[in-house]
């Protein structure tokens, strides 16, 4: 039995003797072949022997699905391996900063329809090496392989609060900014200052740092403002953890009840200068005029500076006649005193002599033995 194959080679070979014909380049290919037997008769071309294939020798190249978002606080891959072409893998999983060649790969192929669920290992960067190998058994090598590079972080992080109110204040809503290393949003809550930031409740959405907190406060009392931040591989503080800001909201403005005076408070006819010591609970500054005593402490006309109460007032108290010295103070929470219920002090300011008169004094020449002589006269009160 003899054959023929290719473009027809143009001899007959013994079937004993195997076709050894180079295939030539990646494509389709067909070997055809018609047989000729010990008598003679020969295969017609027409209804020759076929056998079709396709060469490829071309590596694919593996697509990674499905890997961690960067950052990410993932404990464990679930990444799935497809391409074109490509029926299996090899992996493996290393630092950020290592190669994906020299070997250390998982060691056998693994079909696509499985995907990798290795744990991820310590925060830090890593790199997943995938190298896809298809039908046809062209693989990738490892200096070309596919990769997938990520940072895992499983630390939260921790919310910064600025510009909350004064403690205490007289604010009726909040302006509050929430930053920190790595925070790209938060929740809150307010509650009262003796509550827990456990316990849930928070706003319900995660809200971006760009957004400030501006609620409406409510009464007077203490309160406690309650962040939790997250960061952009999803960590978040935990509430036991949140951070916090406290104040008290005070709008009670202070009273004359309130304002405890000292030093000089009954300032004498004489006197040039005042010395007045301004104190009382929580009362923080003060300003002061001084008016004729039949004007009201009323209509402004103070001094237009808030003056600290740890100074005294020590104004001229300027020339003869009736004064009213009026105090208005600011609290710690910056509440004002009402000028209709200014602190007040009034005084008579008198540095002019006076005359002295006499009554009841002997006339003449007289034989009296003992005087009986009266001394009057405008604002005289003593004599000698």
């Amino acid at each position: 039995m003899l054959f023929r194959s290719g473009f027809y080679n143009g001899s007959w070979i013994d079937i004993s003797t195997p076709i050894n014909y180079p295939i030539g380049p990646d494509g389709d290919h067909k070997l055809c072949v018609i047989g000729q037997d010990d008598a003679g008769n020969i295969q017609l071309q027409s209804d020759a022997t076929t056998y079709q294939w396709t060469k490829d020798t071309v590596a694919p190249t593996a697509t990674i699905g499905g890997g961690p978002t960067n950052p990410s606080s993932d404990a464990n891959l679930n990444a799935t391996v497809s391409g074109t072409g490509v029926v299996d893998y090899q992996y493996k999983l290393v630092s950020g900063a290592s190669a994906c060649t020299g070997g250390g790969y998982n060691g056998s192929w693994i079909a696509i329809a499985t995907p990798i669920t290795d744990a991820i290992g310590a925060d830090g960067d890593y790199k997943l090496c995938v190298i896809g190998r298809d039908a046809a058994d062209n693989a990738q090598t490892e200096a070309s392989a596919s990769q997938h590079t990520w940072t895992r972080d499983s630390t939260a992080p921790t919310a910064t609060i600025t510009n909350g109110p004064a403690n205490p204040s007289n604010d009726t809503s909040l302006n509050v900014s929430v930053s920190g290393t790595g925070v790209l949003d938060y929740q809150y809550k307010i509650v009262s200052g003796a509550s827990l930031c456990t316990g849930g409740s928070y706003n319900g959405s995660w809200i971006a740092v760009a957004t400030a907190i501006t609620d409406a406060i409510g009464a007077d009392g203490d309160y406690k403002l309650c962040v939790i931040g997250r960061d952009n591989a999803a960590n978040a503080q935990t509430e036991a953890s949140a951070s916090t800001y406290t104040w008290t909201k005070d709008t009670s403005e202070p009273t004359s009840g309130d304002v405890v005076l000292g030093g000089q408070t009954s300032p004498g006819p004489q006197d040039s200068n005042l010395n007045v010591d301004v104190g009382g609970t929580n009362i923080d500054s003060y300003q002061y005029k001084i008016v004729d005593q039949s004007q009201p402490c009323t209509g402004g006309g103070y001094n237009g500076t808030w003056i600290d109460a740890s100074i005294n007032i020590t104004a001229a108290t300027g020339a003869d006649g009736d004064y009213k010295l009026c105090i208005i103070t600011q609290d710690t929470a910056g509440n004002i005193q009402d000028e209709s219920d200014a602190t007040t002090i009034v005084w008579t300011k008198d540095t002019t002599p006076p005359l002295a008169t006499i009554a009841g004094e002997p006339t003449g020449s007289s034989n009296t033995i003992v005087l009986d002589v009266t001394v009057a006269g405008t604002d005289v009160s003593h004599y000698q």
